[in-house]
């Protein structure tokens, strides 16, 4: 799974609000995500996008393509009222968007998301469905995936996106889930496995973390484990050594009919899988395990494997403190959920 980077959460590096000067320049960013933060891909948003022409667009591109670090989604931040039912109001969110495709294809991004105002009727899916139609005609004919991001109103049920996508018909319309939407309803797994399948990119937003040393797990010792002889007397002591005094030579005519072969092929079978595998290193044992307080991520990620997406893995951090390290931090959480060492609370 790829692990990229939702730009909008370095917004006070890029654009800063309070007047300072910006740390981090627009162009950099695709070398700082690659080589600092160790992601492979950007997830852009419209925003930190403000007045750039097309020569800027191409310069970003540029910059991500020498420093392997793609441009993969352009996110429109604005809600658009494409099932608004007066045409002007709707037509200027259809052109806003068509831009937002165009500005997309400049970047070298596979795929734009928005999010969609609306009722949640009929009346304003079908109207959703006409103008979300202008939209995917064009982005298909640049290669490009249309993404919902799902909202309150008409988008809130995950159902009500996936019809919406169907009667719009075509392949370049899709979802783009986010784990903390997900959380914010009733079954949130459930909710992840109906909207994955459509998409080509996941928002895993995380907020506040915890840092603790790992503990590997203990094995059972082989007193422990031994069963215990009928009516709780002590298990029967073991045979007395080959060659020592007194001792009874082994019985080596062992009758085939006394192996159980299904037994012994899955003994077989589970040591070849231990000796493939090997031992670990010390490198790969996790010195500490970083944990997500705000919400179980396992359950989420578990939902996303479980439909078989093995898209991009967009790490949007949205806790306070130094937000280079709330990136590492969730980076390193869902690599060791991945691992199968990781845990969240």
């Amino acid at each position: 799974m790829l692990f990229t980077l939702h730009a909008s959460c370095l917004r006070s590096h890029l654009a800063p609000t309070d007047g300072s000067k910006p740390k981090l320049a627009l162009p950099d960013l695709p070398a700082y995500t690659k080589n600092t933060l160790g992601l492979s891909g950007l997830n852009l948003t419209t925003d930190l996008l403000a007045g750039a022409d097309r020569a800027r667009l191409e310069t970003i591109r540029e910059r991500a393509d020498k420093s392997g670090c793609a441009c993969l989604l352009l996110i429109e931040t604005n809600p658009l009222p494409l099932a608004d039912a007066d045409p002007g109001v709707a037509g200027r969110a259809v052109e806003r968007m068509k831009a937002v495709v165009r500005a997309a294809h400049i970047l070298g991004c596979n795929s734009a998301a928005l999010t969609m105002t609306g009722a949640n009727t009929e009346a304003a899916q079908a109207l959703a469905v006409k103008r979300l139609k202008e939209v995917s005609e064009p982005a298909e004919r640049l290669d490009l995936n249309v993404l919902i991001a799902p909202t309150e109103g008409l988008t809130a049920a995950p159902e009500r996106v996936t019809e919406i996508i169907k009667k719009v018909g075509g392949f370049r319309v899709g979802t783009l889930p986010d784990f903390l939407s997900a959380t914010k309803t009733k079954e949130p797994v459930a909710y992840l496995r109906r909207l994955i399948p459509y998409a080509s990119c996941v928002t895993a937003a995380t907020i506040d973390f915890e840092v603790q040393e790992y503990t590997p797990p203990k094995a059972p010792s082989r007193a422990a484990s031994a069963p215990a002889a009928p009516g709780g007397a002590d298990p029967a002591p073991s045979a007395p050594a080959a060659g020592a005094a007194g001792a009874a030579e082994p019985d080596l005519d062992i009758d085939d009919d006394d192996i159980d072969d299904e037994e012994l092929d899955l003994e077989l079978e589970a040591l070849a899988e231990e000796l493939a595998g090997g031992i670990p290193s010390e490198e790969e044992i996790p010195k500490e395990v970083i944990i997500h307080k705000t919400y179980d991520l396992k359950p989420l990620l578990d939902a996303v494997l479980s439909v078989g997406y093995d898209g991009s893995l967009g790490i949007d951090y949205r806790g306070g403190g130094d937000v280079t390290i709330g990136i590492s931090r969730s980076r390193e959480a869902l690599r060791l959920i991945l691992a199968g060492v990781g845990r969240t609370g």
